[in-house]
């Protein structure tokens, strides 16, 4: 009988998918193959928020870790919780957030992009007499810091949301 080791990568990956995902963690102690696929399916998205906690996953990926290549969908949310926060102090883009933006650059196979500003940078006849915490100034920054590392990826991206 043939070990389940032995099949072509893309099919372990394929077998790995349908596995619950809480159980990627354990499997990925199992053998560096199981590793491997398991680690291409845990690190396949990168959410990056403006906070300490995130850049510190991020600098773990992006250090001395072959999980580079592993990260194909990148989201990048202005705001520590978009939905939950109703703040109504006027918003900042913080320089350390930027600078890990720009960081992004060594992520090679990313493939879709996803900028996620706040609820209420949208119009609405509910809202229009309240201005939004992210002013055009700030979305303006955003938007010049993402499209600044959109031009310095070496493959086009498949799909970019914002």
């Amino acid at each position: 009988m043939v070990h389940i080791t032995a099949l072509p990568s893309e099919l372990l990956t394929l077998i790995v998918s349908y596995v619950d995902p809480s159980s990627w963690k354990d499997l990925r102690q199992t053998c560096r193959l199981l590793s491997y696929v398991t680690a291409q399916l845990l690190f396949e998205s990168l959410k990056l928020y403006p906070t300490q906690a995130s850049y510190e996953i991020m600098d773990e990926i992006l250090t001395g870790s072959s999980l580079e290549d592993a990260v194909k969908t990148v989201y990048i949310n202005t705001r520590e919780h978009p939905y939950d926060s109703d703040d109504e102090e006027e918003a900042y883009f913080p320089g350390e957030f930027e600078n890990r933006i720009s960081r992004l650059k060594t992520l090679s196979k990313v493939q879709n992009v996803v900028l996620q500003f706040d609820k209420r940078c949208g119009v609405s006849r509910h809202h229009w007499i309240t201005k939004p915490p992210q002013t055009v100034a700030f979305r303006k920054k955003a938007l010049s810091v993402l499209f600044e590392w959109l031009a310095s990826l070496e493959a086009p991206l498949q799909s970019l949301g914002i």
